[in-house]
């Protein structure tokens, strides 16, 4: 019996070994990770691992240049567009006006060669339209006594008759171009009337012509009258010299003025007032 139950202990003691040992396999030391917890370290340091990498994509390094792989957004530039002296660029707020291309002072005008007759010597040159007052254009060599021709009295239109003509022959002429195209040629004692009132290139020979008659100097940048009621910008002035048959309407009923080529001229004669500037 002793023996037996020695026997019997024997067996109790290697049952609870072997409950033990077997535990042991599910046992983790104390310090070491398990296999699970490590999975997700690695898991957490790879979405970090990857967001940084998509962040320096996205913020660029100072300590970088654009040759070293950082990558760089450029904007392409913007492509202006061409200024030319017809255009008119609209921003919110304010309208620029392109500035025309500087125009050289004119050279000093010869003496005039034969005036012709009439005494006058401000004039136009063939080809110059004259406003009538039925609307249509005729050319200041087909003018005759008689016309009616459209004038201004300071604040509208106003019919006129042609009294009196004028053909001298000059020896100059100059091209004067506006900023809505269109081109007067004239002689440089021809008043014209600009917001500031009349005036001409020469001032001082509309003086000798008509001491009466006080005008300023017209140069590049003036506004000039025209037959829509609208001041249009001189944008260049170009002095041609030689030989040339010009035209003038000397003397007109009412205020002694009338358009060529839309632009309100003077006829520097007679005894109208001139329209006050506006």
């Amino acid at each position: 019996m002793k023996n037996k139950t020695t026997i019997s202990k024997r067996n109790t003691r290697h049952t609870k070994n072997k409950t033990k040992s077997g535990r042991k396999k599910n046992y983790t030391p104390k310090g070491e990770l398990s296999a699970g917890t490590a999975y997700m370290i690695l898991a957490i340091l790879i979405i970090v691992a990857g967001g940084s990498l998509m962040t320096g994509s996205i913020i660029p390094n100072p300590n970088k240049s654009p040759n070293t792989g950082q990558p760089v957004i450029t904007i392409p530039a913007q492509t202006k567009p061409a200024k030319n002296n017809l255009q008119l660029f609209t921003f919110p707020g304010a309208t620029y006006t392109p500035t025309p291309s500087a125009t050289p002072t004119p050279p000093p005008t010869p003496k005039p060669t034969d005036t012709g007759g009439g005494g006058g010597t401000t004039c136009f040159p063939k080809g110059t339209k004259i406003l009538l007052v039925n609307g249509e254009q005729k050319n200041i060599e087909e003018i005759k006594i008689g016309d009616k021709v459209m004038g201004y009295n300071g604040t509208k239109q106003i019919p006129q008759t042609v009294i009196q003509l004028e053909a001298p022959i000059r020896d100059h002429l100059y091209k004067l171009t506006f900023s809505d195209g269109s081109i007067l040629k004239l002689t440089n004692e021809h008043p014209l009337f600009t917001s500031d009132g009349w005036k001409s290139i020469a001032p001082e020979k509309t003086a000798a012509e008509n001491p009466r008659l006080l005008v300023g100097v017209l140069a590049v940048g003036d506004y000039v009258l025209d037959s829509k009621n609208n001041f249009i910008k001189i944008i260049s002035m170009e002095y041609i010299p030689g030989i040339v048959q010009t035209y003038n309407l000397k003397r007109v009923t009412g205020f002694n003025n009338f358009y060529a080529n839309n632009k309100l001229a003077h006829n520097k004669d007679g005894g109208g007032p001139p329209p006050a500037a506006r």
